[in-house]
């Protein structure tokens, strides 16, 4: 990460996972601490080691490549994989990872149970071992959960002031709002019409 870091400062930006050398005669990247790390996990080790030295503009550069790599699909196993480093290691009053984290959490969750890859019934009160990815999903879930309580209490939280989700075409149809579900109408701007994510 300090690698990256000084890289920021050479060039105002840094590498991110598929990029992690500029050689192409070197296959494997300088340090093998940072090997397996995917590039939401970076990104948010790139935030945090911002906050530590209270470089503002990397610390606004990592929290923009975390929100990108959210958006351009990564998958539930990356994002669950990223929650520790966003959570431990920055402190509770630095939001902008955590918010993005918990909203991108509940999409996909969402998508995830829709397409039968996440049970919200554990195995063994459901009976049925036949789970597959679902089981490893909800292990993988249990263990954030454990090692991470904050980011349980925040996504409860998220729950609790925003019931539903959707998609409003009038403030910004790429971005998750809060909606109700009667006339599905956008809590943001007040207007009917607003679709489910």
């Amino acid at each position: 990460m300090v690698r990256r870091m000084v890289e920021y400062f050479y060039t105002g930006d840094y590498a991110d996972c598929n990029e992690t050398t500029k050689d192409p005669s070197k296959e494997k990247p300088e340090h093998s601490d940072e090997e397996g790390l995917t590039a939401l996990c970076i990104h948010a080790r790139m935030f945090a080691l911002a906050d530590i030295y209270q470089v503002d503009r990397l610390q606004s550069l990592a929290a923009t490549k975390y929100g990108k790599a959210l958006e351009k699909g990564s998958n539930i196993q990356d994002l669950f994989d990223s929650i520790p480093d966003v959570y431990q290691l920055t402190p509770y009053s630095v939001r902008a990872l955590r918010d993005k984290a918990v909203l991108a959490l509940r999409v996909k969750l969402g998508q995830a149970i829709r397409l039968r890859q996440f049970t919200v019934a554990s195995p063994s009160t459901s009976g049925d071992n036949s789970g597959g990815a679902a089981d490893s999903l909800m292990e993988v879930y249990d263990e954030v959960a454990t090692e991470t309580p904050e980011f349980l209490k925040d996504l409860l939280s998220s729950y609790i002031r925003a019931p539903l989700l959707g998609h409003c075409y009038n403030c910004n149809p790429e971005q998750p709002q809060p909606v109700e579900p009667l006339q599905m109408r956008c809590m943001t701007c007040g207007k009917g019409g607003a679709g489910l994510i």
